[in-house]
């Protein structure tokens, strides 16, 4: 994107500051708002494309780039229940929510996607494929109105550190407007807390007997001891493989309490009963 044919401020305040360009490539015309909220882990960009590219024997594809000034030593993305670390490659490969370019020192480049999962990382770039324009099965398979949000930041060269990053703007909090009326729930609720710099929540579930499922995974190479606190007293608990049958583990119960240790690089499953 770098045929830009307008740059405009579309807002300016103590708790966010946005501007609006406009690109103009072949037939397409691609708007991108850069937003910076107060307190906000990075840039948002929200990419509205009129895409009317059509491919043949050139297939045109839209990607976003971020060169990087430091030397990178590799490139991390998340994939399911891990992190993998890669060297240059000039194909595209798949991530979930991101890919950090490695080697910034206290802090290294991040772009997470919400919905989109092909990255590249090769001489010092960082990209993420926005449209493909193929031509089979469907000869116009993207033709037509694109939007597209990213994140455009800086976070620790830490797993663990980067899936919060990334997972806060990928799947933001939901609400419901109320109006004003007196109740008896707290201002304040969690289900379950997790305490661990290196433990990953995926997923919570009802198991088939009525209990919770809390399943996760260690980023580190290390033994991960982390604590659970769960919004009732615990009766018990157990580590369970992902069919529901026990197998042994460290888990320890104190009152709504729960602490363990998760292997090096491992996913695990507790079931919990309340």
């Amino acid at each position: 994107m770098d045929q830009c044919v307008r740059l405009e401020e579309t807002a300016r305040g103590p708790l966010r500051e946005s501007v609006k360009a406009t690109y103009k490539i072949a037939d397409s015309v691609i708007e991108v708002v850069y937003t910076l909220d107060k307190y906000q882990s990075g840039v948002q960009a929200d990419i509205t494309v009129d895409w009317k590219e059509i491919g043949g024997d050139i297939v045109p594809v839209l990607d976003y780039r971020i060169p990087v000034s430091y030397p990178v030593s590799g490139y991390l993305y998340d994939i399911p229940g891990a992190v993998v670390k890669r060297g240059d490659l000039t194909n595209d490969v798949p991530a979930l929510q991101y890919g950090m370019a490695a080697g910034g020192g206290e802090e290294s480049v991040i772009l997470a996607s919400d919905s989109k999962y092909g990255y590249r990382g090769s001489g010092n770039t960082l990209a993420l494929t926005l449209i493909n324009s193929s031509t089979s099965p469907d000869p116009y398979p993207e033709r037509g109105i694109h939007s597209i949000s990213l994140l455009i930041g800086m976070a620790r060269e830490d797993a663990g550190a980067a899936e919060r990053m990334a997972a806060s703007f990928c799947h933001k909090l939901l609400y419901q407007s109320s109006g004003s009326h007196s109740g008896c729930l707290p201002m304040e609720q969690s289900l379950l807390k997790m305490s661990s710099e290196s433990i990953v929540t995926t997923a919570v579930t009802a198991a088939k007997d009525g209990a919770v499922l809390v399943r996760g995974y260690n980023t580190s190479g290390k033994t991960a001891r982390a604590e659970m606190l769960f919004a009732k007293n615990i009766v018990s608990t157990e580590f369970v493989d992902l069919e529901e049958n026990p197998v042994k583990g460290v888990l320890a119960v104190d009152g709504r309490v729960i602490t363990m240790e998760v292997d090096p690089y491992s996913i695990f499953e507790v079931k919990i009963r309340v």
